[in-house]
């Protein structure tokens, strides 16, 4: 698909923090690519001829509230007696998002006002008798079908639920119209009964083109459905060859669960509206699914917490700057231009000289940890690069899952290479430490997700992945990304180790008593705040993309938020440190790694908060999972900011003590 990318230069920054560069690279990139059109590879438009037969395939059942995504056909929907299926690529098949032939057919430029599904009816509503109760249980949990025409997925055509002619309150989650897929029922609470949205009104929208033989074709460019509840006849002779069929029309009467359990005929049914629409291109037919988030609709918000983000920045850094450049410019000169009638007595942050480089303890875990985030950081600055490139549009089905992936896969090599360097730097290189940095953040993912996966196959969800696909990914890491680990690190063992300015003392000095705010826990409840109110915007667009089934694609925002993310980090980690070392304090390694992301916990607190004010999950399993992937994301996010403080803070203090004199 075609995407317009929107970012702007982001000057600044800390040159010597690659990680930092990288950022201000991406962002570089996508400022000079403003305006630019991409086309996704492997993604090419298909013309179709009037009256060529057009199929339109389902995907799974989802919920807002649930979470447990499941097959389409779990449900006794009327189904083909051979069922195709499109093959998948990883990403998809961890999304657990199938697609799959129906027996929803249409045919270009040819409107139906009623068809009947072939399936064998007789048999159909058996099964449908048989499983009414879990059909009633799915639809009052919110469950939507989702379908597919032509890779474009089908969205509500903001239809009001049941016309607007609910008596009663119905969830908060099923009051969304605007979502993806369709209802495929009506809450009890509407009208007292469970209703079955067993009448699609598709409208598919197209493009007319000259195709290179000079014959006119036609490309789809919009998909829309609005479900009804339909009382057929009992031999569905309303909605045989009939001309019009209005299923808004006051005379028809809705199909209840109860007709079902008694001896009502049931009957499958849809319509086609074709609608020609020569000023949505090809190129462009998803841009109307992106403007539907709550994210890319909100420019001016984004615009205004962007600036105001950018403005706290500027003035944090300002400050530091004046309160590090005038405090240490005084310091070098006491330090280094001693008065002849000063005693010359060390105070400050040169009296902890021989002890700032000190290894902490557990130095091998710190090491492997800033490894790991490392990595993190730079898989979501290569995923970044794709999507500022138009290289993950939404039209590439389970791209950017597969994406995020591999990247980290193959960003194994930036992980292995850090660790290495900071095992040499501490003299503590053994390959058993190498291992660990290989297996710490990969073996708790995995294990993690081994667990969602086994609650999602004891309730038969559509994202329970096969064995095979189990195997595929345990191979992913054990036979690419931990060599390349031991690569990165074998790498690093052969470059000449870090020399500190200043020696180290043979005993360590015995630390006075800290102030409350330098205290361990005031640094790791205040320090990651400012890097957290930096993403908070994003963050709530995010959360309500992956939860709330809204569309996320505004990555030239995200890319701007996470340069000012990397500056606060950075920036918020040298102030704490600094002051740690005046008030000589010189454990400062693992305060500059916990303290800008306390390793996930505030994101983690957040997360619980949108837990309980904007979604609506009551089942056990669906909550298990959610807290499972939050906190998976939260600890991604910790070791990332805990990565980017520690070697900030490890090039803060080797430059202001190679910049004294020490006798």
């Amino acid at each position: 698909a075609k995407i317009t990318i929107k970012s702007i230069i982001i000057s600044g920054g800390v040159s010597s923090m690659r990680a930092a560069s990288c950022v201000i690279l991406v962002a570089l990139v996508a400022s000079l690519a403003h305006g630019i059109s991409f086309y996704v590879p492997a993604v090419e438009p298909h013309g179709y001829a009037a009256n060529e037969e057009v199929d339109i395939n389902v995907n799974s059942l989802r919920s807002l509230s649930e979470i447990l995504p499941y097959d389409y056909y779990k449900l006794p929907f009327c189904k083909p007696t051979h069922i195709r299926y499109k093959p998948e690529i990883l990403g998809e098949v961890l999304w657990g998002d199938k697609v799959q032939t129906s027996e929803y057919r249409g045919q270009m430029k040819k409107d139906v006002a009623c068809q009947l599904l072939t399936c064998d009816v007789d048999a159909n509503n058996a099964e449908v008798k048989k499983n009414v109760d879990t059909l009633e249980k799915f639809i009052n949990q919110g469950y939507r079908g989702y379908m597919n025409i032509d890779n474009l997925p089908v969205w509500n055509n903001d239809t009001t639920i049941f016309n607007g002619n609910c008596q009663g309150s119905i969830p908060k989650e099923q009051l969304y119209t605007n979502l993806r897929g369709y209802a495929i029922g009506v809450h009890k609470n509407c009208r007292g009964k469970t209703l079955i949205n067993n009448h699609l009104a598709f409208r598919i929208e197209i493009n007319p083109v000259v195709a290179a033989d000079g014959t006119k074709q036609y490309r789809v460019v919009g998909f829309t459905a609005s479900p009804h509840s339909v009382k057929h006849q009992p031999d569905g002779g309303d909605c045989r060859d009939v001309p019009q069929f209005d299923p808004r029309a006051a005379d028809i009467v809705p199909l209840t669960t109860d007709d079902i359990r008694g001896d009502t005929k049931m009957y499958w049914s849809y319509s086609i509206q074709w609608v020609e629409e020569p000023s949505i291109k090809w190129a462009t037919r998803w841009d109307s699914y992106l403007r539907t988030g709550p994210a890319d609709t909100s420019n001016g918000i984004h615009w205004m917490y962007i600036v105001t983000s950018l403005v706290v920045t500027v003035c944090l850094a300002l400050v530091t700057s004046l309160i590090l450049l005038r405090t240490l410019h005084r310091d070098f000169n006491r330090y280094n231009n001693p008065l002849p009638d000063d005693e010359a007595d060390e105070i400050g942050w040169k009296l902890v000289h021989a002890d700032v480089f000190r290894p902490p303890q557990r130095v091998q875990l710190l090491c492997a940890m800033v490894g790991n985030g490392v990595q993190v950081v730079a898989m979501f600055i290569g995923t970044m690069f794709f999507a500022l490139m138009g290289l993950l549009s939404p039209a590439a089905r389970g791209g950017l899952l597969t994406c995020i992936i591999l990247l980290y896969v193959f960003m194994s090599f930036v992980g292995g290479y850090t660790c290495g360097r900071l095992l040499k730097y501490f003299d503590v290189q053994e390959w058993k430490h190498v291992f660990l940095c290989a297996c710490a953040f990969p073996f708790t993912v995995c294990f993690f997700y081994f667990v969602s996966d086994i609650i999602n196959a004891t309730h038969h969800a559509s994202d329970a992945v096969p064995f095979m696909t189990l195997l595929t990914v345990f191979c992913l890491w054990l036979c690419i990304s931990v060599p390349l680990t031991v690569l990165g690190a074998s790498f690093a063992f052969h470059q000449l180790p870090i020399v500190n300015p200043v020696s180290i003392g043979k005993l360590a000095r015995e630390i006075p008593a800290q102030r409350w705010y330098l205290q361990p826990w005031a640094l790791y409840v205040l320090c990651p705040l400012p890097p957290l109110l930096a993403v908070f915007l994003e963050l709530k667009f995010i959360l309500s993309s992956l939860w709330q089934g809204m569309v996320y694609y505004v990555f030239g925002f995200l890319a701007i938020v996470f340069v000012v993310w990397v500056m606060t980090v950075i920036l918020t980690t040298i102030i704490a440190v600094y002051y740690m070392l005046c008030n000589e304090n010189h454990r400062w390694w693992w305060s500059s790694f916990i303290a800008p992301g306390a390793l996930g916990a505030h994101l983690l607190l957040y997360s619980v908060y949108f837990f309980h004010t904007q979604l609506d999950i009551t089942s056990p399993a669906a909550t298990m999972l959610y807290f499972i992937y939050m906190g998976l994301i939260s600890i991604a996010y910790g070791i990332s900011a805990g990565a980017l403080g520690t070697v900030a803070s490890m090039l803060f203090a080797r430059k202001i003590y190679g910049s004294i004199k020490i006798d």
